[in-house]
């Protein structure tokens, strides 16, 4: 006995798992366009509609519970109004309500049925339309509902509809960065225009040393005998060297002075430059890298 009674309590619970994951839809009476052929086969249809829906994985309340909310809700205009819909959805404890219509045409190619509709979500949402068309050919007018209503399911992807309502995503909060200052030392400045001026001497200065050195080395030597006498014969050539080394040392003093004078002015010229603070954290989206300070 025991077992049998955990064998049926483990069949309702798989059961009920089951439907849990299953969209809870709410029909509103199957409507028929007016025509005998329709008329005559209501019951047949309703009931052929309704267990299409079923085969489409959708859990129904039952007719007195469908019979009792729309006696409740007293709403008649679900073919217009999307929260006609909303509320029988709403009052029979269903996600989704569902409205759909039969449509019977006679056409030179025979006669053709048609089901339309749409599925509304409780918060009034609506989640989908469908229109199809079904040839009744040799086929019963039940037999060729049948057929149109389970394209119609499935253009309305009754079996894809969430079982719950979607959870709405909060935005995501920004977390301030949170940064640490750090110096970075900063490269020098650009040179000023009293650097420049004093760089250049610097140049000019070496430049005209190094001439009067190659001057001073090309003036020569002036023989001279055992004694260290110039000869007579040298005398006008000597002066000559003399003076041509004179010429050279005075340019190599006044290259070294204009070069002194230049590094004085270059150094006295240069400014230090600003040190930026540079502040590195983590934020939001990653590392963060911030900069301040003086530019040059």
């Amino acid at each position: 006995m025991r077992r049998w009674m955990l064998v049926v309590a483990l069949g309702v619970a798989g059961a009920s798992f089951a439907q849990a994951d299953r969209p809870t839809v709410m029909p509103f009476p199957l409507e028929l366009e007016p025509h005998p052929s329709l008329k005559k086969d209501e019951a047949a249809l309703v009931d052929t509609f309704e267990k299409k829906l079923g085969e489409a994985q959708a859990v129904v309340p039952t007719r007195p519970e469908r019979a009792a909310v729309l006696a409740e809700v007293k709403r008649s205009d679900c073919a217009e109004s999307d929260e006609c819909l909303r509320a029988i959805a709403e009052k029979s404890g269903s996600l989704y309500a569902l409205y759909a219509v039969v449509g019977y045409e006679p056409k030179p190619s025979g006669v053709v049925l048609t089901l339309r509709g749409r599925v509304v979500r409780k918060d009034g949402k609506v989640m989908g339309t469908a229109a199809v068309e079904q040839g009744k050919e040799q086929r019963t007018v039940v037999e060729a509902l049948g057929l149109a209503a389970a394209r119609f399911f499935e253009e309305l992807k009754v079996k894809g509809l969430p079982a719950s309502l979607e959870v709405v995503a909060k935005p995501d909060v920004v977390t301030p960065a949170v940064t640490t200052p750090v110096v970075v030392p900063a490269a020098p400045s650009g040179p000023s225009g009293l650097s420049t001026v004093g760089w250049v001497g610097v140049g000019v200065g070496a430049a005209g040393a190094v001439a009067g050195a190659v001057v001073f080395g090309a003036a020569g030597t002036v023989p001279v005998d055992a004694a260290g006498n110039v000869a007579q014969a040298d005398a006008s050539r000597a002066v000559g060297i003399a003076n041509t080394r004179t010429v050279g040392v005075v340019t190599m003093a006044a290259g070294a002075g204009v070069a002194v004078i230049g590094l004085v002015l270059a150094l006295v010229g240069a400014k230090p430059a600003s040190a930026p603070v540079v502040g590195v954290g983590v934020g939001q989206t990653g590392v963060v890298v911030t900069v301040g300070g003086l530019l040059p």
